[in-house]
């Protein structure tokens, strides 16, 4: 329950304790309806000057993938993407066509569910036929389709209200189009040199509150000769057992430091 008389810092309350008088919140992962009232929670509780460890605007809908692929300050720096809507009436070949002229994305592409995990559903069309029949097969979740790159290498990066804690590189066989550990790619400690290459790469991207997850490839080189990089995903919910087996940063330590840091602050 959420209550405050008109103009009053609310008070949330869940079974009958006042979370206000808490030192902080940390929420990792909620699923279906219960959503928007974690969502609601957690803005009344950084309203009282509570620590939350994620934005409240992050469980205000369903888990997806499209705010990696929709926001301009995303976009600039990711893979070029088109979204098609889950719910609409199949696309003939000319209106998907014009939807990824629009989004500059042409063929070869590769196409994901907004919400799914682990790679599932994940695959790549060389042709319209593929990606009509691809399509027209989802009714209820919008999918994103995206220029496939060539990589020369991918990384996780895991970063924390902004400071980057440390970066993995995920190894797997290169014709492979998924590099996860749920799909059998090893993951080991990114050398220093690429640690500070992807810290700079990531210092100018905004949205990097809470606890996320970054999945970076490296595409090849920019006109200046520097390494060119580009975001594949952004993960606010990342699962991180194999980058803290690879890099030896225990991720819910850094958590509980932030914690302790914000209580000492407060």
């Amino acid at each position: 329950m959420i209550a405050a008389p008109a103009g009053a810092v609310p008070t949330v309350l869940v079974k009958g304790e006042i979370l206000g008088e808490r030192d902080g919140c940390i929420v990792r992962g909620v699923a279906g309806a219960g959503r928007p009232l974690v969502g609601a929670a957690l803005s009344a509780l950084e309203a009282a000057g509570n620590f939350c460890l994620d934005p409240a605007s992050r469980f205000r809908g369903p888990p997806s993938k499209l705010p990696t692929h929709t926001k301009p300050s995303l976009t600039r720096v990711g893979i070029a993407s088109a979204v098609v809507a889950s719910g609409n009436r199949p696309l003939g070949a000319a209106e998907l066509d014009l939807v990824l002229s629009r989004a500059n994305v042409r063929f070869p592409v590769m196409v994901k569910p907004a919400r799914g995990s682990k790679g599932d559903g994940v695959h790549r069309c060389d042709t319209m036929a593929e990606l009509l029949a691809s399509v027209s097969t989802v009714r209820h979740n919008d999918m994103i389709i995206q220029n496939f790159v060539q990589i020369g290498a991918e990384y996780r990066a895991v970063t924390l209200n902004g400071r980057l804690l440390g970066v993995a590189e995920k190894l797997a066989d290169p014709d492979t189009i998924v590099r996860n550990a749920a799909t059998g790619a090893l993951f080991e400690a990114a050398s220093a040199r690429d640690v500070q290459k992807i810290r700079q790469y990531l210092a100018g991207i905004p949205g990097r509150r809470g606890l996320v997850g970054w999945d970076i490839a490296l595409t090849g080189r920019e006109p200046t000769g520097e390494d060119r990089y580009l975001v594949i995903e952004r993960n606010s919910t990342p699962q991180w057992h194999a980058f803290q087996a690879a890099t030896g940063i225990d991720v819910a330590a850094q958590v509980m430091d932030e914690f302790v840091a914000h209580v000492k602050r407060s």
